[in-house]
């Protein structure tokens, strides 16, 4: 009897324990949300919001008007047929440099190895961006963010 006892506070501590870090899990778990578009860093997280929410549209329309921009039908089923999985890697915001209308922002792109060792592979770039009509639009991003033939026309030519 005693040891039954014993035993059962135990599945209860246990069963107490796992219910709290449940709980301070979902609490403590982040709501990604946009920001003010009015910095050439906040149109690059707000980019990668919109890939991550699957609002394809919104993510489509923070893309520069120039030569070599894909349709937005291009653009989704880039996403879409897994050609670029954003969901696998995460970025980290650096600096921003601006030169008129011309904008850098410093990353470092993180892509997690799901298999037994868990390693991770970083990558330093950039994100390139310009002014149109008063608004930040990008011209470039690494990988997985970013196809590589978007904006070259000169490569498909």
């Amino acid at each position: 009897m005693k040891q039954d006892r014993f035993l059962m506070a135990i599945l209860a501590g246990i069963g107490i324990l796992v219910v709290i870090s449940l709980t301070i899990f979902l609490v403590r778990r982040q709501q990604i949300t946009y920001l003010p578009e009015d910095t050439p860093s906040a149109v690059v997280h707000n980019y990668v919001v919109a890939l991550q929410s699957g609002d394809f549209e919104r993510a489509h329309g923070y893309l520069a008007e120039a030569a070599g921009r894909p349709s937005l039908q291009a653009f989704r089923d880039v996403f879409l047929t897994k050609q670029l999985q954003p969901g696998q890697a995460s970025l980290k915001l650096g600096e921003t440099f601006i030169s008129g209308e011309q904008a850098t922002v410093q990353l470092t792109v993180i892509q997690g190895d799901s298999g037994l060792m868990g390693s991770s592979y970083r990558q330093n770039d950039r994100a390139t961006l310009e002014q149109q009509n008063g608004t930040w639009k990008i011209r470039y991003l690494p990988y997985p963010y970013f196809n590589w033939d978007w904006f070259q026309e000169e490569l498909k030519k």
